[in-house]
């Protein structure tokens, strides 16, 4: 569980950047969580975004960590 210490960079979230915000997050997620344990909601909720915009950009987590494999 994500605790209140496990804080991210202070940020504005830039739409343009939303894909990118989006890698950061997840791999902040699943460093702290673990991937089996992180869900897209997770991630969402961090970035205060809805899940179609999450789905807009990726299909899914897998998606996401292979991306961030490949980085």
């Amino acid at each position: 569980e994500l605790k209140a210490e496990d804080e991210m960079k202070d940020y504005t979230l830039d739409m343009t950047l939303l894909p990118w915000e989006i890698l950061e997050t997840a791999r902040f997620c699943f460093q702290k969580k673990g991937f089996e344990k992180t869900t897209i909601l997770d991630i969402c909720e961090r970035l205060d975004i809805k899940k179609t915009q999450f789905r807009k950009h990726f299909k899914s987590l897998d998606e996401v960590l292979e991306i961030l494999w490949a980085l």
